[in-house]
């Protein structure tokens, strides 16, 4: 990693990670009709890429993707029919990556992925409790055992709500074994039955 000893990369991205959401969740007013896709380039956009710098961990954009391939994982439920899943923030090591091999293989996993769900005021009730159980079913476990497989890996699972036009945020960290429920929440951040 560039300028970054590999002892501190945890901590930096941890760092670059919560500056980014604590300044996204400081946005005061947001559109309650706003959805995951929005939420995510505004993040990404506005207060992720502008912490880009020579001295971090992100040192160049293009080392931060939105909606790109990653490894997917070979389950029961999911015989790997699809050898790769895109996920919604994925930053890489190193500026340019990607997730295939020189044989075209998704084999290579990333440094970081953020996965969000977003409620917003379109969402009925069904809807709200089928993104939660997918939240809570599915983006989770995978995060969690992507950061259990690759030993350089730290996902973040983050529920956002914008139904009150303001921005609140949950988010779950994981790192290895390691899981930190409510890593960061807003005051008024969603709950999570986890």
């Amino acid at each position: 990693m560039n300028k970054i000893k590999d002892s501190d990369w945890q901590s930096q991205l941890d760092d670059l990670i919560k500056s980014a959401l604590l300044s996204f969740s400081s946005i005061p007013k947001v559109s309650q009709w706003a959805r995951e896709k929005e939420l995510v380039s505004w993040f990404v956009t506005d207060h992720l890429l502008p912490l880009v710098s020579k001295e971090s961990i992100i040192n160049q954009p293009s080392q931060v993707g939105i909606e790109v391939a990653v490894p997917q994982h070979k389950t029961p439920n999911n015989p790997r029919k699809n050898p790769d899943v895109c996920k919604d923030v994925v930053i890489w090591e190193e500026p340019k990556m990607s997730c295939w091999d020189s044989n075209g293989m998704a084999n290579i996993y990333p440094l970081s992925v953020l996965e969000w769900k977003s409620f917003n005021k379109r969402d009925r009730p069904g809807q709200r409790k089928n993104k939660t159980k997918t939240f809570t079913e599915y983006d989770i476990p995978w995060i969690q055992k992507t950061s259990t497989k690759v030993a350089k890996f730290i996902g973040y699972s983050i529920l956002a709500d914008v139904t009150n036009q303001k921005i609140e945020i949950t988010c779950v960290r994981f790192t290895g074994a390691e899981k930190n429920d409510f890593w960061f929440q807003t005051k008024n951040g969603p709950d999570l039955d986890i």
